[in-house]
């Protein structure tokens, strides 16, 4: 390069025109204005130190290392912010959809009585969101009451086929001597017949109960029993004040019980064979058993089948005999 350019100071010394071809070195100030740094620019002094220099190769890469900051400093920071900025904006926008504002009467804090609205009378029939009824089934002549539930979430359709077959059983046999078992399946019609968890307003039933944990968001209701379909089961709990309450889900295999239950669930497990859960490992805010079962003080088991049963009506086969234990026990025990 230092050659080149005193063969061109000389030639314009004399007079001539200087060649078009003849590019004059750049500053340091120059080559960063240009952003150097870039490939392009790697590229255009490549060219010009190869027509001058053998060790052309050698410059091109100190001056990569040299300036190479030009190139990553932008890029790095850039995915700095992004890895912040994005979440950040992501969670925020989330945390405002799922914002509900409370209903009137609602007090954080406090158990089950916070809830000002009387629990409703039990109806019986109810419609639905989307016009089917809904009643509940009584079976025997005790005056100790107990509620089987199926089907509470439309998309676990096993907990609904258990408890027909049960129910079906019962009429043929006959309930235990002392007790009125009280059939509610399904829980949930609309979701049902769509294979969803949710009603039809979208709500889970199963989180719209007045439990002193209950939090107003998009699936669980502005209020608790804002649906027909958990007013009903609550008016039931009102009237009747069961002694027990069975409710059927799917997909864990587990007996899970809230509030008084502990012997109950594991009588059952001793027979069915499955995991035992005292909790199911998450919150769940406003559901039945956080109602009934801890708050009412109600034993409550929450018995969930396997995804698919082994064989037809094999939840039937491996959780009947169990049950019949757990509602003799039930009979015979001081009111």
């Amino acid at each position: 390069m230092k050659a080149r350019h005193s063969r061109t100071t000389a030639f314009a010394s004399k007079g001539g025109a200087e060649p078009q071809d003849v590019k004059k070195p750049e500053t340091t100030r120059s080559k960063r204005a240009r952003g150097l740094g870039k490939e392009e620019g790697f590229m255009e002094f490549s060219i010009q130190a190869t027509d001058t220099d053998p060790s052309s190769r050698r410059k091109e890469i100190e001056l990569r290392s040299k300036y190479r900051h030009y190139r990553r400093f932008p890029t790095k920071a850039l995915q700095l912010l992004r890895g912040i900025l994005v979440p950040a904006i992501l969670l925020g926008g989330g945390c405002a959809l799922n914002q509900v504002e409370p209903a009137p009467g609602w007090e954080e804090g406090k158990n089950h009585k916070w809830w000002r609205e009387p629990i409703p009378d039990y109806p019986d029939p109810v419609q639905t969101v989307q016009g089917r009824s809904l009643s509940m089934r009584p079976y025997g002549e005790g005056t100790k009451f107990v509620l089987i539930l199926g089907g509470i979430h439309g998309s676990e359709p096993g907990g609904v086929d258990l408890v027909q077959d049960l129910e079906d059983w019962i009429r043929e046999k006959g309930a235990p001597k002392g007790l009125t078992l009280l059939f509610v399946n399904p829980a949930n019609p609309d979701g049902l017949a769509k294979g969803k968890r949710e009603n039809a307003h979208g709500i889970d039933l199963n989180r719209n109960f007045p439990a002193s944990n209950f939090r107003p968001h998009p699936k669980s209701g502005r209020q608790p029993l804002s649906e027909p379909e958990s007013r009903f089961l609550a008016g039931i709990i009102k009237q009747f004040h069961p002694v027990f309450i069975l409710t059927v889900h799917q997909p864990r295999r587990s007996v899970n019980w809230d509030g008084p239950a502990e012997g109950l669930a594991r009588l059952l497990a001793s027979y069915n064979h499955y995991r035992l859960e005292a909790s199911v490992g998450y919150p769940t805010p406003g559901s039945l058993g956080s109602w009934a079962g801890i708050d009412l003080q109600i034993p409550i088991i929450t018995l969930e089948l396997p995804k698919k049963p082994e064989s037809p009506r094999g939840d039937f086969a491996e959780n009947m005999e169990g049950i019949l234990q757990v509602l003799r026990r039930l009979a015979y025990e001081n009111p």
